[in-house]
């Protein structure tokens, strides 16, 4: 399970698992009261009395015993002890999360990526294990229904992630769509540095990630590879492709560069900035090496996965490995059938919204991919975006927002946008990355930038953060990837319903038919191979179902290719996303006239970041009393 996986400030630092990593995909297919101590209190001094006085004997009282905590107070110390040890990671992922770290009595803490194993995986669960017995010893009952509910998420939190302990050599980080070689690289360009302090921490990192790359994560699929759960050749061969465009870059690395402009910035001397450039270059050359030792170290490994990658091929461990993973993907405690009734029930409302289009302009269908989702830049886009959603959605305190470029040797594996997920105690601040190769050839701009900004990703981020003294701070950092690209996509919807610069029916057969081939269908089939055991065959069969015979026979061998690769990826993306679709269209169809749309946004995002399974039952209560 990623959750065992040491959270690298580089998982954490873009949107839903490196955010639009994520969104690219879907359009490759169709164009514990840690450190709380009982407080004492201390015996009165007795009053000396002179010898002459012949005081009356009295009995001096006890001591009144303090007052126990109130239960609030208990889970709102847990919830900081739990926030302040993900916080002790590293020093960028405490300045990507924090803005004023110290307001909360959190230092700065080792310039280090720790340890990857699976004996410090275990350390990590005993911990959370420590910390789910504080938890349990805090009576629910005293709390409010907002702290009953923070407290149901922490406790299924936890609960996941002692269950998934056992699990930890059938995970991966080197995923060819979201792994730590893809991102770590170009997480060092988003550490802003601000003093000397931040360059010192920057340069131990960069310095230490060799380590880690070389070291740690090849230790770990050397391990796998033992055990027979390193992954197939076909995947093996996408990872070491990025791993090598990265290792061979050599003098033409954005890491130099990217560096020298920050040390510019703050004018320090000749001297100073020379030392640290010349640091600088000594720990990228480092890492492009430990790149290479990686590549290599992986390389001969080729040959080992024990079968196709499939989990049901492990036996009931496998099927129990994809149910905890199916319930972290998909945010949710979720069944593989339900999740797959689920998915199959989402494509026909895709489908059913496709053939309403084309019954409202039966001569769109001709125009499929001809026309640019457009009005200009990216800022014009965003700008529209947002005079659009005025009226369906609350309003959002000031902030600013700035587009950045991803680097050059990146822009083959990244996305066309992804959302910088801001500071939780500070979001005016906002960045939209954009990747300029692949904004090139995206003629749906506008639904991009809806997911990564208005009223996607950063309308979300910046709502929830305004969110903190309700929902507490461990929620907010929590990685629930399933929720909130739940909201983002459902945004491209809002800009396809809505929108009066482009046909409406002609925005949603191109989003009906992207997220039924590119999203929802590779959903299913990765239930299908991981769970049912499907193989090419069935999965051909399957697709026929929906694109015919012809296609199917070209499509079933790269969603079996999408599936073996990463089992939870379109997971993770598809089935929040078809929980919140069907909460909506419950809603609207119970209420009838009398649904708002605005209203049913507020009533979501006020729920803040937890699971699905919490989050329906407020939902209904939401819907009832609307009767």
């Amino acid at each position: 399970m990623k959750r065992f996986i040491r959270s690298l400030a580089f998982c954490l630092a873009l949107s839903l698992a490196f955010c639009c990593m994520g969104c690219s995909g879907l359009n490759q297919l169709s164009d514990a009261l840690r450190g709380l101590a009982a407080r004492e209190t201390p015996a009165p001094s007795a009053t000396p009395v002179p010898e002459q006085t012949a005081a009356p004997q009295q009995e001096t009282p006890a001591p009144a015993e303090p007052e126990p905590a109130a239960a609030g107070e208990l889970l709102a110390a847990l919830d900081l002890a739990l926030f302040k040890r993900d916080m002790e990671s590293d020093p960028l992922t405490l300045k990507l999360t924090l803005k004023n770290p110290d307001a909360l009595g959190i230092g700065m803490p080792e310039a280090t990526w720790g340890e990857l194993s699976y004996e410090e995986t275990m350390r990590t669960a005993a911990e959370y294990e420590a910390f789910l017995t504080q938890l349990e010893q805090i009576d629910r009952s005293a709390l409010s229904e907002d702290e009953q509910l923070t407290y149901d998420t922490i406790a299924q939190e936890l609960y996941a992630f002692l269950a998934s302990a056992e699990y930890y050599y059938y995970d991966e980080v080197l995923s060819p769509y979201n792994g730590l070689h893809t991102n770590l690289p170009f997480n060092f360009v988003l550490y802003d540095l601000d003093n000397e302090q931040d360059v010192e921490n920057y340069l131990a990192l960069l310095e230490d990630a060799a380590r880690y790359m070389a070291e740690d994560v090849l230790r770990f699929e050397q391990e796998k590879a033992e055990l027979g759960t390193f992954m197939n050749d076909v995947t093996l061969d996408k990872v070491l492709e990025h791993i090598k465009d990265f290792a061979d870059a050599g003098e033409g690395c954005f890491l130099y560069a990217t560096f020298a402009d920050s040390l510019t910035a703050l004018n320090l001397d000749a001297d100073a900035e020379a030392a640290y450039l010349a640091r600088n270059e000594a720990a990228v050359d480092g890492l492009l090496a430990a790149y290479h030792t990686l590549y290599d170290g992986l390389d001969a490994l080729r040959g080992s996965a024990s079968g196709t990658g499939a989990l049901c091929e492990y036996g009931q461990e496998g099927l129990d490995y994809f149910e905890q993973g199916l319930n972290y993907a998909a945010c949710s405690e979720i069944t593989p059938d339900e999740a797959y009734n689920l998915l199959e029930n989402e494509i026909l409302a895709e489908l059913y919204k496709y053939v309403g289009a084309l019954s409202a302009e039966p001569d769109i269908e001709a125009q499929y991919g001809t026309i640019d989702l457009s009005i200009g830049t990216s800022e014009e886009n965003l700008s529209m975006l947002e005079e659009l959603m005025a009226g369906y959605y609350p309003e959002l305190p000031a902030h600013t927002v700035r587009f950045i470029d991803v680097p050059e040797e990146l822009e083959d594996q990244f996305s066309p946008a992804a959302y910088l997920v801001p500071p939780i105690d500070d979001a005016s601040e906002n960045t939209i990355i954009i990747n300029l190769k692949t904004m090139e050839e995206d003629t749906r701009l506008l639904d991009t930038i809806a997911h990564e900004g208005y009223p996607g990703h950063m309308y979300h981020y910046i709502y929830l953060r305004g969110l903190v003294e309700k929902t507490g701070w461990y929620r907010q950092n929590m990685g629930l990837t399933g929720y909130y690209e739940s909201w983002s996509q459902s945004a491209e919807n809002f800009f396809d319903e809505y929108n009066t610069a482009f046909s409406n029916a002609y925005c949603t057969i191109m989003s009906a038919d992207n997220r039924i081939s590119g999203l929802l269908l590779p959903a299913a089939i990765s239930i299908g191979v991981h769970y049912y055991g499907w193989d090419e065959a069935k999965i051909t069969e399957y697709v026929a179902a929906y694109f015919g015979e012809e296609a199917a026979a070209e499509l079933a061998p790269l969603y079996l290719e999408i599936a073996l690769d990463d089992a939870f990826y379109y997971l993770e993306y598809a089935v929040g996303y078809s929980l919140l679709q069907q909460e909506q269209r419950d809603a609207k169809a119970e209420l009838g006239e009398a649904f708002d749309l605005r209203a049913f946004h507020e009533a979501f995002l006020s729920i803040g970041p937890t699971y699905f399974n919490l989050i329906a039952p407020r939902l209904d209560a939401w819907v009832a009393a609307q009767r």
